[in-house]
């Protein structure tokens, strides 16, 4: 997949997590079927030169003063959605 045609995510906060399944709040609203990327410490992964998390927007809906944007994330391990869980 090409980083170029990826939108990266300015995530403020994750709602919640399972499985493959994100769901973030973002300032500005991204159209669904856009395949986005996901900074690794906003969703609570810290270890050194850990790569974006791949996805796709599946559902977008206003919350509050932004946006929950659902993703289905692409190619996480096993360990990486433990960990996502855990840090939401």
């Amino acid at each position: 997949m090409n980083g170029a045609s990826e939108h990266l995510l300015d995530v403020q906060s994750v709602v919640s997590a399972a499985g493959a399944v994100l769901v973030v709040v973002c300032v500005e609203p991204v159209p669904i079927g856009t395949r986005v990327r996901v900074p690794p410490s906003c969703v609570g992964l810290l270890e050194p030169g850990a790569e974006p998390l791949r996805g796709k927007v599946i559902d977008v809906r206003r919350a509050a003063e932004a946006y929950a944007v659902t993703l289905r994330l692409h190619s996480v391990t096993r360990e990486q959605r433990e960990a996502i869980e855990a840090f939401v």
